[in-house]
Order: structure tokens, then sequence, then C-alpha cells
């Protein structure tokens, strides 16, 4: 088990992006691995890392099983906007108490926690944004991190920012933006039934 110190903890703290309505893979965040829903997974992952997490749902009756899901399980959460993805990732950072803010989706299932406390440690007082977009194997370990002072709307975002989240802060030339290294090892995300399926073996 990975262990941090605890100025660590107050580090970084993590949007999990979720929803039920994935047009491939519908409630693929539902699906269970050993009797453990993919959601579990991803955040028992994060909190090795920081204990500062939310999850960010759509608020509307189609991500009603998820919203019931994380009330009855405790787990923290914000129900924002389901097509305006960047204005509810900034809403659900202004609940977090912390330096940083990291945008994680939950199709990233098979992330190493040891490649995001790598990222973690390239954090310091300078930089605004740090990503790992442009790197080899970032596809299913994808790292967004902005400077949560940083998060916030400074003009009207396109569509495509809305929903895709980082664009928005990359085109910020405002924004100081660090490349991260990627990890070694190649995964991939769960997008489809096959990849749940191939994801699968990760754990036997």
């Amino acid at each position: 088990m990975l262990v941090v110190q605890q100025n660590e903890l107050d580090k970084v703290g993590v949007v999990l992006i979720a929803r039920q309505t994935s047009s491939r893979l519908p409630n693929k965040v539902l699906l269970e691995i050993n009797g453990k829903k993919i959601i579990e997974i991803i955040l028992e992952k994060v909190l090795l890392n920081t204990k500062n997490y939310i999850f960010a749902i759509p608020e509307n009756n189609e991500n009603l099983i998820l919203r019931n899901f994380l009330e009855d399980n405790g787990y923290h959460y914000f129900a924002g906007s389901e097509n305006d993805v960047l204005g509810r990732f900034i809403r659900a950072s202004e609940k977090l108490n912390c330096k940083f803010i990291q945008r994680l989706n939950c199709d990233n299932l098979l992330f190493d926690p040891s490649y995001m406390s790598y990222c973690y440690k390239s954090l310091d007082d300078v930089s605004d944004v740090y990503t790992n977009i442009d790197f080899p194997n970032h596809s299913g370990s994808s790292v967004e991190i902005i400077r949560k002072e940083k998060c916030l709307i400074t003009r009207e975002p396109t569509e495509y920012e809305s929903e895709h989240v980082f664009p928005y802060f990359y085109a910020n030339q405002d924004l100081s933006v660090v490349g991260l290294e990627g990890p070694e090892e190649k995964v991939f995300p769960i997008d489809t039934k096959s990849d749940f399926e191939k994801a699968m073996a990760f754990f036997t």
C-alpha cells in the first residue's frame, strides 16, 4: 500500500467526473468487479494519495441511481449540469480545501496510484496547470491538475470546452502550463463493453 505524508494529503483535491449516461456503455461506473463498483475501486485508488475528493455528477433523473448510491454510502458529491461539465467541475472544486484540483474521469479505472503520487510531487508554487495529455501512454491515466485559485471562469467557454473541461484552461494564455511525463505502463479507459471485459483481467 502506498504511503504518503500528511502534507501531501492536503495538497491535492480530486474531482471525480461520473455519470450513468455514457452513450457507448451506459451505467459503466456502477458495473462491478469482484463485488465492487468501478467508482468504488477508483475512489480507493484516489484515497491512497489524498483524502480530498468529491464526485461531480449530473443533477437529473437519468443519474438518480448513481446519486442514491453515493448518498447511501456517505460519499462526497456535487450534482450539477450534465452538459456543462466545466461548470460542474469548477463548482465541485469549490467544496474542496486544498491547493490544487485534479480532474479525474471515472472511466480511468486502471490508473496507477504510484504514478499519481509521482505527478503530485511535480507540483510547485510557480505554475498553474499540469498535464500529461501530450505524452505517450496518457490514455487511461490522464492527469490534469490546476491551482485552485485559477480554477474559475474568466470568459464564456465554447461548447467543446464546456464538455472537455481542461481545454478551457489550456486556452488561457495567462496560465502557465507544465507537461508531466507520462506513465511507463500503457492502460486504457473504460469506454465500451469490450474495454470492461479486458479490464477485469487486471483484477484476477
